[in-house]
């Protein structure tokens, strides 16, 4: 598991006013979770070395890490969509100012090669990246996440099972 620093798990943030309202109403009848005060959690080498305390704290870190980053990861895809809808929108606009009055293919496609320089349509375009771009990045760490916590789940239920296993042994070595 690669380390994360704590500057690179707080880059995303609500931009639309959309996402910001349901923001609002959700932490309203729920709080979105928090950024977990303990830093990111990492897997050790040999999870069968650490005692069943340590692993059932670890577990939990990831699922209050796991929280998080599906409440990030729910923002900012409104995020993105309100980017696309300010995009079309903005192309909309620009491609109305520069169209001229004929209807040939050559002024059509002129005008959207027009339209796409503009400076607003550039930086919306360039805002709707970097927006994708977090949301990748937010649902590869929530991947990330669910795998390891699936992974010490498995381990608990490994170890439930064999102190089970244990205590028959036991009843019938007596």
């Amino acid at each position: 598991m690669p380390r994360l620093t704590p500057k690179v798990t707080d880059f995303w943030m609500v931009r639309s006013p959309e996402a910001r309202r349901v923001r609002g109403e959700v932490e309203f009848s729920y709080d979105l979770p928090g950024r977990p005060e303990s830093p990111w959690p990492t897997l050790p080498k040999r999870l069968t070395a650490i005692s069943d305390d340590s692993l059932m704290d670890l577990l939990a870190e990831y699922n209050r890490w796991a929280d998080h980053v599906g409440g990030q990861l729910f923002l900012q895809e409104i995020d993105e969509r309100y980017g696309e809808e300010q995009l079309a929108e903005l192309q909309a606009k620009s491609y109305a100012q520069v169209s001229g009055k004929s209807g040939t293919d050559a002024s059509v496609t002129r005008a959207k090669a027009l339209r796409d320089q503009d400076p607003e349509v550039e930086a919306a375009r360039s805002e709707l990246r970097e927006t994708y771009a977090r949301r990748k990045a937010l649902q590869w760490l929530a991947s990330v996440l669910d795998s390891n916590a699936k992974l010490l789940s498995r381990e608990i239920t490994r170890r439930v099972g064999r102190s089970e296993l244990d205590v028959r042994a036991e009843r019938h070595r007596t």
